[in-house]
């Protein structure tokens, strides 16, 4: 990967172009792609992050947490298209575990183990 390239949303080259603004895109091999989006994937997570850590519920921080939310999903679908899956595959999945497993909704955080024999304080 050339230092400093981002992989970019499909329409990034011409939005720029229409805007009067003339960067330089390359489109790399197919078989890359993966490797690319694998890269992309935690800037989105950290944008998220940052962007919910920052939501007050006022409106234009809350449409934020939904912009990246949507890069992010957006980077994982595309992941999972490479592989052969389509949104429908990964919902069913999804729902799969739930019903397995259940969510991550109510905050259960599993701690470490307590080595076997140590007294407890």
């Amino acid at each position: 990967m050339p230092p400093g390239a981002e992989l970019v949303r499909d329409g990034i080259p011409a939005l720029c172009s229409a805007h009067g603004d003339r960067r330089l895109f390359m489109a790399v091999p197919a078989d890359d792609i993966t490797a690319w989006l694998l890269d992309k994937l935690p800037i989105e997570v950290a944008e998220l992050v940052e962007a919910a850590e920052l939501d007050d519920g006022a409106p234009d921080r809350t449409a934020r947490v939904d912009d990246e939310l949507a890069d992010v999903m957006t980077i994982l679908l595309a992941i999972a298209r490479r592989h052969g899956r389509t949104i429908n595959d990964l919902m069913r999945l999804v729902n799969a575990k739930e019903a397995a497993r259940g969510g991550f909704e109510h905050g259960i955080v599993l701690l470490p183990r307590r080595p076997e024999g140590g007294s407890d304080g």
